[in-house]
């Protein structure tokens, strides 16, 4: 009597061809892993799908342990072995070339949405640019330092490129190890780094820390200095982005936020584009083109204080007050931090990191050199800070234990009339300042009064229209005037075209404006909360709750209690019940 079930088989199992190959399925899973599975499976096509439900059988009854259901999926020419990461650019997968064998890694751009609605269409739109920018970019670079493309295709609608998989781990994972591990920083040396990197030999980075570090940073400003060559901006700068080889070879990643010369800038609005930590000052502007490879030497600085101290130079509780330390506060000299280190690494980050790009590195080859000379014990180019310099920075770090300190010795060597003229001066600059305020609020005020006086007016309206769009462009591209007046007509716009039901335009002016505004730290507090308020608004009626809340709720954080008028505070409050009844959850 015999049994035709595909799963009892009858007789003896070494008989039976179908057990045969599922046993050489088993073998190969476990000894080489789905690759060579599938390769099992593609040789006898006739019996592949019997045998994947009798695998998934033997898994059911924990017998056998499969991988996810990706280890079926073939793009292009690669077989998925596993998924490496995600975010808001798409996926990046561990795969195999099907011919080869070699490994690679293929990243995917977002899946595609079905565009209901415009901001949909813009929302795809935007993710396609990103992941063309990217692909554009690293296609054009030559350098061992930058994983080259290997394959460009599509698979589902979605673009997708392969690169070289490196077998490394990311200069943050490094930092966070030996963060973890305790150690002084004046006790490390090159082969704590190179324990946090598996299988590196212990002198694969450099024997000292500083000459790890400094030959690390050094690599990378070479890739880099290949990038600006033709035109691309990396502008995400930061440790997650630069893996280390056990080899001791670096490497730079993640190009999608990268600026290719002619190519259109991409921008965000109400949320920053990069990491905060290591963004530089004009970045946090949204400067329409006013970022060039400066803004990689300022990021690149800032991975270079931080490898060297173990402690980030800016800092905050919240991304706006990162933003805010990066545009308005100097860092602590690298050396205060820690003491044991080189005067001429303080040097190198210090000039790496001016706020001002006139005064950074003009560019990123100058970087790389100073960096060698670190390393070769040459005296650097750049200089150290004169007397007034470091008094200046020192104002800036503690502005106000600087006022005190000034009017301390005012007290001491000046005479009572000087001291009531100083005192006068100061009421007079504060009584300024308020009035400043409260002129540019007035300006907006008017400004955008004016077009619901041309409303029913159509001759009137299309000219106020015109006006508006040309005095935008610039406002957006110009970079003339002082910086506060230009914040005040940035908002004023803005307030303008959402009373035209243009949101879109508004968007961007928003951000610039509170870009501008966070040059002036505390001062400016009311001005950015009035832009945030404006972009909560925008962000609710493009249908972004979660967003327009977030910003909503920033925006009451940042009025100052001589500022916080009843009407200003409930107009913010109904933004943020409206935003959480859209979002689904009430308060």
């Amino acid at each position: 009597m015999t049994n035709d079930s595909d799963d009892v088989p009858t007789g003896n199992p070494e008989e039976d061809p179908f057990d045969l190959f599922i046993a050489e399925c088993i073998e190969a899973l476990e000894a080489e892993g789905p690759i060579a599975l599938e390769a099992v499976l593609r040789s006898q096509p006739q019996d592949a799908d019997r045998a994947r439900d009798r695998l998934a059988a033997l898994s059911k009854v924990g017998l056998l342990s499969l991988p996810d259901e990706d280890w079926k999926e073939t793009i292009g020419r690669y077989q998925v072995l596993r998924r490496l990461g995600s975010g808001g650019m798409g996926e990046v997968v561990l795969a195999q070339h099907l011919d080869t064998g070699d490994r690679v890694a293929l990243k995917l751009g977002p899946i595609p949405q079905a565009s209901l609605t415009p901001e949909h269409g813009r929302q795809n739109q935007r993710a396609d640019e990103r992941f063309a920018r990217e692909v554009r970019a690293v296609a054009e670079i030559r350098h061992p330092s930058i994983v080259p493309i290997l394959d460009v295709g599509e698979h589902r609608g979605r673009a997708w490129f392969a690169s070289e998989f490196v077998d490394g781990v990311g200069l943050d994972r490094v930092l966070e190890a030996i963060r973890a591990s305790d150690a002084l920083p004046e006790t490390l040396s090159g082969r704590d780094l190179a324990a946090a990197v598996p299988g590196a030999a212990e002198d694969a980075f450099g024997a000292t820390w500083v000459a790890a570090i400094a030959r690390i940073v050094r690599e990378v400003a070479g890739a880099l200095v290949e990038a600006h060559a033709v035109g691309v901006i990396h502008r995400d700068i930061k440790p997650s982005n630069i893996l280390l080889r056990p080899d001791g070879r670096v490497q730079v990643v993640d190009f999608g936020l990268a600026h290719v010369a002619d190519m259109p800038t991409l921008t965000l609005s109400g949320e920053f584009a990069g990491t905060p930590y290591y963004v530089a000052p004009e970045q946090v502007e949204n400067a329409s083109g006013g970022i060039d490879g400066r803004a990689d030497v300022f990021s690149l600085g800032v991975t270079l204080y931080e490898c060297a101290s173990l402690r980030r130079p800016f800092t905050g509780r919240t991304p706006l007050e990162v933003l805010t330390a990066i545009c308005g506060r100097e860092p602590e000299p690298l050396r205060k931090v820690a003491a044991h280190l080189p005067p001429d690494l303080e040097v190198l980050c210090r000039r790496a990191l001016e706020k001002d790009p006139k005064h950074r590195y003009p560019t990123m080859q100058a970087f790389a050199d100073d960096l060698g000379r670190l390393l070769e014990f040459r005296p650097l180019v750049t200089s150290p800070l004169t007397p007034l310099q470091k008094s200046r920075r020192w104002a800036r770090r503690r502005p106000w234990r600087a006022a005190f300190i000034g009017l301390a010795a005012l007290l001491l060597v000046a005479t009572p009339v000087a001291l009531l003229f100083a005192n006068s001066k100061i009421r007079s600059e504060r009584d300024r300042v308020m009035d400043e305020a409260q002129r540019n609020r007035l300006v907006v005020e008017h400004f955008v009064e004016h077009f619901d006086t041309t409303a029913g007016d159509p001759a009137a309206d299309e000219a106020a229209r015109a006006l508006l769009d040309r005095g935008a462009r610039r406002l957006q591209y110009g970079r003339t005037g002082d910086f506060r007046v230009r914040a005040s007509l940035l908002h004023a716009s803005a307030r303008a075209y959402l009373k035209l039901g243009r949101t879109e335009d508004a968007r961007p002016l928003l951000d610039r404006s509170f870009g501008l505004w966070l040059r002036e730290g505390d001062s400016a507090r009311d001005e950015r909360a009035l832009v945030l308020a404006d972009l909560a608004r925008v962000h609710l009626i493009e249908d972004r709750p979660g967003l327009a809340r977030l910003l909503a709720r920033r925006a009451l954080d940042e009025i100052s209690s001589e500022a916080s008028v009843i009407e200003f505070e409930q107009r913010v409050r109904t933004t943020i019940a409206a935003a959480d009844v859209r979002f689904g959850e009430v308060d």
